[in-house]
């Protein structure tokens, strides 16, 4: 008697090696995507703490304007943006709070804290320049609080935030 020969399975595409591989390659890309979250949300934060700190400092340099300037049309327009800016200062930390923004990081106000811009208005007094300095520095201070303004609007995933910041 011849025993009928018995079919044999074809050997499996699967071998441990390849399912190790596939699961590293799943792993890694899981830990990057996590990651991406991790630093998109550290970003944001970051991002509002600099815009806080950076609207407080050009308050202050405003309030050194009210102090100092000389020209009767640069104090009506600086007496004007500080009304606009105390104004908007006050939604704007509200709505930074409720965003979920904590205290801010000492590094982030150190670096914002504007301490030489307030160095070179002293500086400018005592050399009868302030005026001329102060209209730079304020076009400066504005033009860069704006881009951050849009950059955490970009950022953000606040609605409320977002409103604040649009208006």
């Amino acid at each position: 008697r011849i025993t009928p020969p018995v079919a044999q399975k074809p050997p499996s595409k699967f071998t441990p090696r390849l399912l190790m591989i596939v699961g590293f390659i799943v792993f890694a890309v899981l830990a990057a995507v996590a990651l991406m979250f991790v630093d998109a949300a550290s970003k944001d934060t970051t991002l509002r703490q600099k815009l806080s700190a950076r609207q407080t400092t050009t308050l202050q340099i405003i309030a050194d304007g009210q102090k100092n300037l000389t020209s009767d049309s640069l104090k009506k327009i600086n007496s004007e943006l500080s009304l606009v800016l105390k104004s908007d200062d006050a939604e704007l930390q509200t709505a930074l709070a409720t965003s979920g923004m904590k205290k801010i990081e000492k590094e982030v106000v150190a670096s914002e804290a504007g301490t030489e811009t307030l160095t070179s208005l002293k500086n400018a007094k005592l050399n009868g320049q302030y005026d001329t300095t102060y209209r730079s520095v304020i076009t400066q201070k504005l033009t860069s609080l704006r881009g951050l303004i849009l950059e955490v609007h970009e950022q953000s995933r606040s609605k409320a935030l977002k409103q604040v910041l649009v208006t």
